[in-house]
């Protein structure tokens, strides 16, 4: 098959995964979600939802570039933990910034940090073989393994990223603000994403950061006696423009790191 063809094959695959996702959250999610006795529920579905796409992904990637999505002992650790060690900072300012005062025992909590730790994993495996696995290997491919082609398939598929998250106002119309700095912040993180994916040629090192970054982010709830309303708080209360523009600055850091770390691979 022609790289030209696979190229537009994988946007077409992409494109028809991210909008049967996003008409199966709202015709199917949305009413659980606001629902106090189904709102955990609607998160395992979305995971199961999420984890199937993923294996839909996961063959589509094999079938057409004959990559195998595997742990790499040495390429994973470097992953995860060198190339990715920006996010690992980022990972350990948002737990402590998220702290809130427990009002559960480790023991009363741990049901729901399993739950969040499964729901986000889903969401790291999934986004990533779509974005990474997917899109950034077909650009790759049809741009070429160079300088400029490296930077275009990094950039384009990093762009796509962030714009399907504008499929959140679909559930919380409410929050433009915060939707509008999540594509942006989205698209400077997927940036580094791609750069650990190529650096490491280890997509697994990916998903767990990306998994880890997002259950930080609701770690604290599972301690919490009031986590439906919580909840439902974080999806209608949009945050103010300064909290946004400042949000957007400290996720530049990541593409700064990916741009120092691509550098330094091709100056090799």
């Amino acid at each position: 098959m022609r790289n030209k063809n696979k190229l537009f094959l994988s946007i077409f695959i992409a494109v028809i995964t991210i909008l049967v996702y996003a008409a199966f959250v709202n015709v199917c999610i949305s009413p659980l979600i606001k629902n106090k006795s189904s709102f955990l529920v609607a998160g395992i579905i979305q995971a199961v939802a999420r984890l199937g796409l993923s294996i839909i992904l996961w063959i589509s990637i094999k079938k057409l570039f004959n990559i195998k999505i595997q742990i790499k002992k040495a390429k994973f650790i470097k992953g995860f933990l060198w190339y990715g060690l920006i996010l690992i900072i980022a990972i350990f300012f948002q737990f402590a910034s998220n702290y809130q005062p427990p009002e559960k025992n480790i023991i009363e909590a741990l049901p729901m940090i399993v739950y969040f730790f499964i729901i986000t994993l889903a969401i790291g495996i999934y986004e990533e073989l779509l974005c990474r696995g997917l899109l950034f290997n077909s650009f790759k491919i049809y741009f070429g393994d160079t300088k400029k082609g490296v930077y275009l398939s990094a950039i384009l598929s990093s762009l796509i990223f962030g714009i399907m998250h504008l499929t959140n106002l679909i559930w919380s119309p409410s929050l433009i603000i915060s939707t509008i700095c999540q594509v942006i912040y989205a698209t400077f993180v997927g940036f580094l994403f791609c750069v650990i994916y190529y650096r490491s040629k280890n997509l697994i090192s990916c998903m767990l950061l990306h998994g880890i970054f997002d259950f930080t982010a609701y770690f604290w709830f599972s301690f919490s006696d009031k986590l439906f309303q919580q909840t439902i708080d974080s999806n209608s209360v949009d945050i103010s423009i300064g909290n946004g523009v400042l949000l957007i600055l400290l996720s530049s850091t990541f593409v700064i790191s990916g741009i120092f770390q691509l550098r330094k691979e091709f100056s090799k």
